[in-house]
């Protein structure tokens, strides 16, 4: 991509997150989405487990003479709470994404490697586990032509 939006990085996640199986080839994830395109409630994943990925913030580094901003992407891992082991479960959910994107640029010559920055538990009432991981990436923006 010569210029990266940050939509593309959300759907870059998508992409990547809904591609994670087991060894079986079993797909970790039965709805993988954007926050831009679901509002984020429990209730608007209908197949389990689910992502929900959406921008959370970005700033300027303020050290290049280029636009560079570390950017901030929310990945909101929901799951079922069925059987004995539940959470246990669900934590290996969040061990899968954070392995699947910590470390990686997929080749992208805009951003260096995704780094996972921390995890919060912040839904545990009802039938559903939320947990979202947050995941910092330094993107360097696309200088306009200028006339």
């Amino acid at each position: 991509m010569s210029s990266t939006t940050i939509k593309d990085l959300e759907d870059l996640l998508v992409a990547k997150i809904a591609a994670l199986e087991d060894p079986a080839h079993v797909k970790y994830f039965n709805t993988v989405d954007t926050l831009s395109e679901k509002e984020f409630r429990h209730e608007a994943i209908t197949s389990f487990p689910g992502a929900i990925i959406s921008f959370a913030s970005d700033r300027n580094t303020g050290v290049r003479s280029r636009l560079v901003v570390d950017e901030i992407y929310d990945v909101a891992v929901i799951s079922k709470k069925t059987g004995s082991d539940a959470s246990g479960s669900h934590y290996a959910l969040c061990d899968v994404v954070q392995n699947g994107i910590h470390g990686k640029d997929w080749g992208e010559a805009n951003i260096e490697p995704f780094q996972y920055t921390g995890r919060e538990l912040i839904n545990k009432d009802g039938e559903t586990l939320t947990t979202v991981m947050k995941f910092s990436v330094r993107h360097i923006k696309h200088v306009p032509a200028t006339t």
